[in-house]
């Protein structure tokens, strides 16, 4: 792979890190690229949803840190209400 990207004129330096170092960097949104694993904090739909389908304020100094946040994804309306939605939906098997 490394030679395949630098044939296309691809440069990159891969730093490795411990969790604390890439994870400041990573919160901060001083990173160009990160690669990471991740799993869900908690066991319902809303870890995810709000993890990957909201962000109502995509700016530097929002105190949100969701992960559409700090990858600057920034999400529909729509999308941010029905997350929100779900959120407060009792139904188990409507919020799956």
């Amino acid at each position: 792979m490394t030679e395949s990207l630098h044939q296309n004129r691809i440069n990159f330096t891969i730093i490795p890190g411990t969790g604390s170092q890439v994870i400041t960097k990573y919160r901060a949104r001083t990173h160009e690229a990160m690669l990471l694993y991740w799993g869900a904090d908690f066991m319902d739909p809303d870890s995810n949803a709000k993890a990957f389908a909201y962000n109502t304020d995509n700016s530097d100094n929002n105190s949100q840190s969701t992960i559409t946040w700090r990858n600057s994804w920034a999400v529909p309306e729509e999308m941010n209400k029905e997350t929100l939605a779900v959120r407060a939906e009792p139904d188990h098997t409507k919020r799956n």
